[in-house]
């Protein structure tokens, strides 16, 4: 099993294969260690305003220096076909690499 990194903008080996990689998500109790880089203090309240076609961006971005060094980032609903495809464009930017497809949703 691999993952799409936001911090990264690459994908990353999770060391486990497909049933303990279920298994370790089903637990749900490494979930948010696993998240603890990326959340903030109110997550839970903001992204469950959120619809099932969109996600959180952040900026700076989180693969970013910037990012790195401050406390102050802008987070945002926006719509998750626009994500992936910056992410998308993103990795070819910072790794040189295509990550190929990440994803298709809806734009609504």
């Amino acid at each position: 099993m691999v993952y799409f990194a936001p911090d990264s903008v690459s994908w990353e080996p999770l060391g486990a294969g497909h049933g303990d990689w279920l298994g370790w998500l089903l637990a749900g109790e490494a979930l948010p260690e696993f998240y603890s880089s990326v959340r903030w203090s109110h997550w839970s309240r903001d992204v469950a305003e959120l619809s099932p076609t969109h996600g959180v961006t952040v900026y700076p971005f989180l693969w970013s220096q910037e990012a790195h060094e401050s406390a102050d980032l802008s987070r945002r609903p926006v719509p998750m076909h626009e994500i992936l495809g910056i992410s998308r464009e993103f990795a070819r930017q910072v790794t040189g690499a295509d990550p190929r497809p990440l994803g298709s949703l809806p734009d609504h």
